[in-house]
């Protein structure tokens, strides 16, 4: 009756809210992809002590916080990933692999030293774990290893090489096992840490993004997809990137990326560099960078609103929402919230740091310099301006936790219809058109051409369009009314799956698969 009598008393747009954000729920658990519902929180306080890890549940509502005894430490480094249906299944401080009984997973061990990185490795989102497509209890764990290089006489920091192990969470009774461990995917250097990765426009296949080194604007993207991690490409887009103590972001709907890096000490020159991309999920193409630069390096973070429509960073001691359906998108940014001075039991600040997008629509956000209990939260971050209401110090875990939110894919995102990208899951060789039509493709696995035929002739033109697994045309022929077969050739193309489709007038009327060898 409580929570009746509270529903009665919302206004109407607080119960539109209530009824957008219950739609919400509605539609994550009708597609199951709860990889990120559960969330593992943890760390040491200052004089060295250990704690337990703190568990957030999203899997009910409100979201239930409980003490876990597994003692595993994170420093920044901390990803996990759930199945499909909400339930934990491995997590990482970047040097050991753990099970949801907290235990390391068989040869999970040592990923990096744990003489060096006794309470967790200390790259801010420098490991990562995805499902592996097609492979049932299957994961892929991503890791930047720690490169020092000198930068114009100066030491810096670079992540090589960029590595990646296979699990099987069926192995050892469903204890877990790495089947491959770290095997390199570059040599190049890239920036320590900020992984970020998105489910691919195809609705099955994963996109890995990891950004540039200093002083250079060359992001490699991998794709993995059932037979692995097969392809790295390197783009050069956008203004030279400065990395620093900050953040990566994807938004929700996978149109965005964000970075947010700050840098120096003061009263030495410091900046806090703000990055922000368009992204392709289908392509993998960036474009549409906008740099913004402070010059007052702010230790913070980057996180989007469910919509995709605000854009949040939090510098310190102020949280700032940018609007990205503006026209001029870094003019509307506007401060939501300055810390208002609240300190812990310990007489600690409770500033603002990392932040995070949960299942539950709401946008959480960590406290920097020091192991801390309490989490702030933005409360409806879909709304302009204040009415995102930002909730200062309103969760309190039941352990510390040095500075880290959990790190999982962008993953509630299906098929692009209409683009390139859904012949991958569409292909078959069932036509789509009349039976009575009979196309037919030959040979198939292809040789040097393939022969397009079709036993009655058209009346119209068709146009056959052949993608690559990253959903990009490598071929387009027009078929001319009256036609019944056609040569088209496969010369310049290397060897792998394609994907096809037949388009009369724009409407799909066949589809299927074709192997070059």
């Amino acid at each position: 009756m409580a929570h009746l009598a509270a529903t009665l008393l919302l206004n109407p747009i607080e119960m539109k809210q209530m009824l957008h954000l219950a739609f919400l729920l509605f539609i994550l658990n009708a597609y199951g992809q709860k990889e990120d519902y559960v969330w593992v929180l943890g760390g040491t306080n200052d004089s060295g002590s250990i704690f337990s890890t703190s568990i957030i549940n999203f899997n009910v509502s409100p979201p239930s916080i409980k003490l876990n005894y597994a003692f595993n430490d994170f420093s920044w480094t901390n990803t996990n990933i759930s199945d499909p249906e909400g339930n934990l299944m491995c997590y990482s401080n970047g040097v050991h692999l753990f099970n949801s009984q907290g235990e390391i997973i068989e040869n999970g061990d040592e990923f990096q030293s744990s003489s060096s990185y006794s309470n967790g490795y200390i790259a801010i989102q420098g490991g990562l774990i995805i499902p592996y497509s097609d492979h049932p209890n299957q994961l892929i764990f991503i890791l930047c290893d720690f490169f020092s290089y000198l930068n114009g006489g100066f030491p810096d920091t670079g992540c090589s090489p960029l590595t990646y192990s296979i699990i099987n969470m069926e192995e050892n009774e469903g204890a877990g096992k790495v089947l491959e461990k770290k095997i390199p995917l570059t040599y190049d250097t890239l920036m320590f840490g900020q992984l970020t990765s998105v489910k691919h426009g195809n609705g099955r296949d994963w996109w890995v993004i990891a950004p540039p080194m200093d002083g250079s604007k060359r992001f490699h993207k991998f794709l993995a997809n059932p037979q692995g991690i097969l392809w790295d490409h390197s783009q050069e887009v956008g203004e030279a990137f400065e990395p620093g103590l900050g953040q990566a972001a994807i938004s929700p709907d996978g149109s965005w990326l964000a970075q947010y890096n700050a840098w120096g000490i003061i009263p030495i020159y410091t900046y806090t560099e703000i990055d922000l991309y368009r992204f392709d999920r289908c392509s993998g193409t960036l474009s549409n960078h906008i740099q913004v630069i402070d010059t007052i390096g702010l230790p913070g973070g980057v996180s989007f609103s469910p919509n995709s429509r605000y854009m949040y960073t939090s510098h310190w001691d102020k949280i700032y929402q940018w609007d990205l359906e503006s026209s001029d998108i870094e003019a509307s940014r506007t401060v939501v919230a300055e810390y208002e001075g609240f300190l812990d039991e310990n007489n600690l600040s409770t500033r603002f740091y990392n932040m995070k997008l949960g299942p539950d629509g709401k946008i959480y956000i960590s406290v920097p310099n020091h192991p801390s209990r309490y989490l702030h939260v933005i409360d409806q971050p879909d709304s302009a301006g204040i009415a995102c209401n930002v909730l200062q110090h309103s969760v309190l875990l039941p352990t510390y936790n040095l500075f880290s939110l959990p790190h999982h894919p962008v993953t509630r995102l299906g098929v692009m219809e209409g683009s390139p990208c859904d012949t991958i899951l569409s292909a078959s060789e069932t036509p789509m058109a009349d039976e009575e039509e009979e196309w037919s493709l030959y040979p198939n696995p292809a040789g040097s051409s393939v022969v397009l035929s079709c036993a009655m002739p058209q009346s119209g033109p068709v146009s056959w369009i052949l993608y690559d697994a990253l959903g990009r045309e490598v071929r387009r022929k027009n078929l001319p009314a009256g036609y019944t077969e056609m040569e088209v050739s496969m010369e310049g193309l290397g060897k792998g799956l394609y994907f096809y489709r037949l388009e009369r007038e724009g409407e799909v009327v066949w589809v299927g698969k074709l192997a070059v060898e």
